[in-house]
């Protein structure tokens, strides 16, 4: 095949690529840009999107992007050895500066800092909440925390280890009902700052007697939500008849949504749902065997809540399944998700009224140490959306990553970034998207 031939064909397949993300990407809004100016881009550098739609979600974070500030503004930092915390405190401020001209950052040097770490970032097209999760894990790494790690323990001595500033650790990832190894370190250093680090609180109780095992702490940085498989079809008629709402105001549109037959919340209590546990040993059961007695297995019941809520809270959607083939393939339902979104009926401490509870009464005297307020207040517990990231394609294997993220100076008022393109975008628009990762904040 000579050149000329070669040259045609990637034409054609350009133009194909073209057209097609025209027919099935984003779709464009005519929304004149605010007389304030605009966040800036960033270029995409070879299938960049999932890195470029992380940033600008961290950006809209301001939390976050000043937690970066004193770290690396600590005269006790040795910022080459944090090179990615260094990077990202300078990239995150300008990306939440706004400008009165159009301008595009590159985050290049992002990527080669991960190379430095060993992370295995290819061409192809990447997801985004492992990028996240990269990027956290690294800024971790950096802040010397893995230092201070100790050997296992339960919370069976709760008070004696939160009075020593010390608490359980599962590895800090998504929660996703997995059980890592259990390790803990000193809460003045990751819990007691990092702005996405919560904690999952679970125990497991023997259904024939009743008896309750130590409750177990695990730090997470995102929760994962997976959409039931009775819902996880959805039609052309039922995306259309919700396109209308896109002329609707806020309020009307809120109150519209809130109909509908699922919204994130219930993935929220599905992710908390009570789990069963065939063939566990338990202890209290065993004693009645004696000493020398064959250790008695019976059904536990695991529940789980929120022991620690963080400033910044990460959900992500899972859209990706697979079949009893073997293949996969992707969910895109719509989730309704609410601006203003109240965490207190999945808490530990909303549970405490409960007299059947879980969780002992004494860990009352301790909520202060697992949260940064003594007050058990509502508005403690609710959060502000401020990010939201969609994907386009048609499985996560390919496609396109977008973001949209608040505009901090005025209110309800979102901005829609793809790569270098920016411009302006209604919060109905926002709320009708088929959100992929939602950023919260903590009012």
């Amino acid at each position: 095949m000579n050149n000329c031939s070669m040259i045609a064909i990637s034409g054609a397949a350009a133009v194909a690529a073209a057209i097609c993300y025209i027919l099935f990407g984003p779709k464009q809004y005519n929304i004149k840009p605010l007389k304030g100016g605009s966040y800036p881009g960033l270029d995409n550098l070879g299938n960049t999107c999932f890195l470029n739609c992380i940033l600008q979600s961290l950006a809209s974070l301001p939390a976050f992007v000043i937690y970066l500030k004193k770290i690396n503004a600590n005269s006790n930092c040795n910022k080459q050895n944090k090179p990615l915390t260094n990077i990202l405190a300078g990239l995150l401020d300008e990306l939440s500066q706004k400008h009165n001209y159009a301008r595009s950052l590159s985050a290049s040097s992002v990527l080669e800092v991960l190379f430095r770490y060993n992370w295995i970032i290819s061409s192809e097209q990447h997801d985004a909440h492992e990028m996240y999760h990269a990027l956290l894990t690294t800024l971790v790494e950096e802040t010397d925390y893995n230092d201070n790690l100790h050997p296992s323990h339960d919370l069976n001595n709760a008070i004696s280890y939160c009075s020593n500033d010390e608490i359980d650790e599962g590895s800090a990832h998504a929660a996703t009902r997995t059980h890592a190894p259990v390790r803990t370190l000193d809460r003045k250093g990751i819990l007691g700052s990092f702005p996405f680090h919560g904690l999952l609180a679970s125990q497991m109780s023997c259904l024939k007697c009743r008896h309750k095992n130590p409750t177990r702490y695990d730090i997470f940085d995102s929760i994962s939500l997976s959409i039931p498989t009775s819902m996880q079809k959805a039609s052309y008629s039922d995306e259309k008849k919700y396109l209308h709402l896109l002329t609707l105001s806020s309020e009307i549109l809120i109150n519209k949504i809130s109909h509908l037959n699922l919204e994130l919340e219930d993935c929220i209590k599905t992710f908390l749902m009570k789990e069963y546990i065939d063939d566990v040993i338990c202890d209290n059961c065993s004693k009645d065997n004696g000493k020398n007695g064959k250790a008695t297995r019976k059904t536990f019941m695991k529940e789980t809540f929120f022991g620690k809520l963080p400033q910044c809270l990460c959900i992500h959607i899972q859209r990706i399944y697979w079949n009893s083939s073997g293949s996969s393939y992707k969910c895109d339902k719509f989730i309704p998700f609410p601006p203003l979104l109240d965490m207190t009926p999945f808490t530990v401490f909303d549970n405490y009224s409960n007299p059947n509870g879980i969780y002992p009464n004494k860990l009352n005297s301790i909520s202060n140490s697992l949260n940064d307020s003594a007050s058990n207040d509502r508005k403690f517990y609710r959060y502000k959306l401020v990010a939201v990231v969609c994907h386009f394609g048609s499985d996560g294997f390919d496609g396109h990553f977008v973001s949209y993220r608040t505009d901090k100076s005025a209110n309800n008022s979102w901005y829609y970034i793809s790569d270098n393109v920016v411009r302006t975008a209604l919060l109905s628009e926002v709320l009708l998207s088929k959100a992929y990762l939602i950023f919260y904040e903590r009012l």
